[in-house]
């Protein structure tokens, strides 16, 4: 979302009202912002600020391996970008991408259609 705005890390930090380091974090899937600090973070940005919590069980798997989101792509053979988007939910996997996520992180794939009705977007 940041990149579309063409802000930088510190730029959206400023304007959030929050530490660089610790925007670096949010939006690298390391840390997650409170509720308020993700209210403003998205009215930076121009999104709706539940989007940080979409798919929180995908986050919080991924944490439980000791993986960064990078880690996770790199072994699922997906673009670390599209992981997170995948993880924001902002794009959804096809059925071979998240049969791919789920064996990295071992768990049943089909939890990825579980909250949301649709499976479809691919890289």
């Amino acid at each position: 979302m940041r990149l579309a705005t063409h802000m930088t890390e510190q730029e959206t930090a400023t304007k959030a009202k929050i530490a660089q380091p610790f925007y670096h974090n949010i939006e690298a899937g390391i840390k997650n912002p409170s509720v308020d600090t993700a209210k403003r973070i998205a009215a930076v940005l121009g999104f709706d600020w539940t989007r940080f919590y979409v798919r929180r069980w995908l986050r919080e798997m991924r944490l439980a391996t000791h993986m960064t989101e990078q880690e996770t792509a790199t072994k699922a053979k997906i673009a670390q970008p599209f992981y997170h988007n995948i993880e924001a939910g902002i794009k959804n996997p096809s059925v071979d991408t998240a049969k791919r996520i789920a064996a990295v992180l071992g768990f049943d794939w089909t939890r990825f259609y579980e909250d949301e009705g649709t499976e479809q977007e691919d890289e």
